[in-house]
């Protein structure tokens, strides 16, 4: 798979990501008008809840498919590796949901205090039972490079999302509810949707072998995937308890902003982790992985530049597509964006572990989790949802650190060029700090002149520094060239 492949199906991904993921960042407007900031705070509550139900139920499972998709080469092999480890994971995710139904009172109720079970957490949790199948439809389509059925996929998904969610809240006016309905709609007609598409493709079958090897790779990223999510909904579950759901709201707007960056980060890695996969499969240590570092790299650099233009421009947007009891959750944004970026360092120092050493990301999980719960504890009662963003940060700095020094202690011959992105990661976080001073300038056709003028000496700075790295990769993009 050559940089082109790579690149290609990376844009595809974002795009395809940007408008599933996007769905509650261009109906900003919309939740705004129909939710006040408490609501807004039930609907971001309910969604990590399930989010954190979603890791629990496919048990780190869809990581092992991928993984193994590329040990088997024929298409009888691989279609048994998909069946068997489907199969668990539907097996898996009745279990749980029913569990999670049974014993709400129990396992819910404290972790979404003020919000009534029926119907809202039980429609949520049903829609989460029907997701798995979905969800690994998808990522069989990323194992096989078919990233157009991908792409529409996600935009079918993303449209009757849209659609579904205006008819709940600006016609029939019901709120967090009709959020929450038209969000189990698309996960039953998705769920059957996947049903035809999907498994005349595999092999539903219980494959001893298989079902143990996956196993054995995936219960090592359990406590990974588990406690990733978990640092996701904590501040949201702290910020509730500690200070109030409105807060929660707020910080929900910030993170629409953020999960942008987020967006590409995931994106990026999705498309470079079957690549990294198939080098280290098929090549020795002495290998040469300059095209994985500069890969890596320069998307670091992207990642901090589109940082940069999120915290720039989010006061205005803010102001321009939310309500005035929304504005001030501009604040955040600095934090949670660069802690996205520190995520996407992470992503790339990360991968080689969990190629053949899954048991120490439960290592970095473990860290990570522990850390962001004690930083949220120190700072959310005194900072608020600021200090929920400052966390955040500080937790996947240390994540990302732990995971580069274990990379280098165990896959010694794979380094990346980490210095230069980290010096790049901490460069333009302060850029981004400066943001405090330019909202002190009350004009704000003068203060967006000085925005804009700022950004492009910042945009033309990157582009002299790296402009043979730009020139490579725009003659990878038109086949000039096999490798970077």
């Amino acid at each position: 798979m050559t940089v082109n492949k790579i690149l290609k199906n990376s844009s595809l991904y974002t795009f395809c990501a940007l408008l599933q993921k996007g769905t509650g960042f261009l109906l900003l407007p919309i939740y705004t008008t129909y939710l006040k900031p408490e609501d807004y705070g039930i609907m971001n509550l309910i969604t990590s809840i399930t989010g954190f139900l979603s890791i629990l139920f496919l048990v780190s499972l869809h990581a092992a498919a991928a993984r193994f998709h590329f040990k088997y080469v024929t298409s009888k092999g691989q279609a048994i590796v998909w069946g068997t480890i489907l199969l668990m994971v539907l097996f898996n995710s009745a279990f749980w949901g029913l569990i999670c139904i049974i014993f709400h009172d129990a396992l819910l109720v404290p972790l979404a205090e003020g919000i009534p079970f029926y119907p809202l957490l039980l429609l949520a949790i049903l829609g989460t039972m029907l997701s798995p199948l979905y969800l690994f439809y998808q990522q069989w389509l990323q194992c096989t490079q078919d990233g157009l059925r991908y792409t529409l996929n996600l935009m079918c998904n993303f449209l009757l999302q849209v659609f579904l969610n205006l008819l709940m809240l600006m016609v029939f006016h019901q709120g967090v509810l009709g959020i929450i309905i038209s969000s189990f709609i698309v996960s039953m007609i998705f769920f059957i949707y996947s049903m035809i598409s999907f498994l005349p493709h595999i092999t539903l079958c219980i494959n001893k072998e298989i079902s143990v090897a996956a196993f054995k790779y995936s219960l090592p990223l359990i406590p990974h995937s588990v406690s990733g999510y978990l640092s996701v909904m904590l501040d949201r579950i702290l910020l509730n308890k500690l200070i109030g759901i409105q807060q929660v709201g707020l910080y929900g707007v910030a993170n629409q902003f953020g999960n942008i960056l987020n967006l590409f980060t995931s994106s990026i890695n999705q498309a470079f982790t079957p690549w990294l996969y198939q080098k280290l499969e098929k090549e020795n240590e002495s290998s040469n992985y300059k095209s994985i570092y500069k890969f890596a790299e320069i998307s670091n650099v992207l990642c901090c530049f589109v940082a940069l233009v999120i915290t720039f421009f989010s006061p205005e947007f803010i102001r321009l597509m939310t309500t005035d009891e929304f504005y001030s959750s501009w604040q955040p944004i600095v934090f949670i964006t660069f802690g996205y970026v520190l995520n996407g360092l992470y992503f790339f120092f990360s991968k080689s572990l969990f190629f053949s050493y899954t048991k120490y990301v439960m290592i970095i999980s473990l860290s990570t989790v522990l850390l962001n719960f004690v930083f949220n504890m120190i700072l959310i009662p005194n900072y608020g949802y600021l200090g929920a963003g400052v966390a955040f940060l500080l937790s996947q700095f240390v994540s990302s650190v732990i995971s580069l020094l274990l990379s280098m202690k165990l896959v010694p011959y794979l380094r990346y060029y980490w210095k230069k992105m980290y010096f790049f990661c901490f460069i333009f976080f302060l850029l981004c700090i400066s943001i405090f001073f330019f909202q002190l300038v009350d004009d704000l056709w003068y203060r967006l002149i000085l925005k804009i003028a700022f950004m492009l000496s910042v945009l033309g700075c990157v582009s002299y520094i790296y402009r043979h790295s730009l020139r490579l990769f725009k003659n990878q993009i038109l086949n000039k060239n096999k490798y970077i």
